[in-house]
């Protein structure tokens, strides 16, 4: 069987298509620690926007260990540096997803899981963008395909 392996051919997407596929494994993560949050039922009034923000918030180093293996591959920042700028990253971003969890979930009562992927749909965008200028710093260009 001839051909290329599924790693190298990952990194032979363009940097966006690497950031979804590294975004999307580490949803899935967040989202299992949040369905267990959800399940277990917190203590709080807000239950689902307790639980989104405290899964977000225990996601962090496992979804930055997954964006420096596979989305951000030419950052020159080390890595010690690059995961303190993605916990100041991510907090702006957990502030912003919050308040539209908060919308989404208790204002207009979508049900748990579809109110967690609309809220990782609104805030990937943004996160994207502070993570590849601040936390990385990638120069990578954004469509171009990755040489093999």
């Amino acid at each position: 069987m001839g051909g290329k392996s599924a790693y190298s051919m990952i990194f032979s997407l363009p940097q966006p298509f690497r950031f979804i596929i590294a975004g999307g494994l580490g949803t899935l993560i967040q989202l299992a620690i949040y369905s267990y949050f959800t399940y277990n039922r917190l203590t709080s009034n807000f239950q689902e926007t307790e639980a989104y923000a405290l899964s977000f918030i225990i996601n962090i180093p496992i979804q930055h260990f997954i964006h420096h293996k596979i989305s951000f591959i030419n950052s020159e920042v080390n890595y010690i540096t690059s995961l303190f700028r993605s916990y100041l990253s991510y907090a702006v971003n957990l502030l912003i997803a919050s308040l539209i969890a908060f919308v989404i979930l208790e204002s207009i009562g979508v049900i748990y899981w579809l109110g967690f992927l609309m809220t990782n749909l609104l805030a990937a965008i943004s996160m994207f963008i502070i993570l590849k200028v601040f936390a990385f710093e990638d120069r990578e260009i954004l469509l171009k395909p990755k040489n093999s």
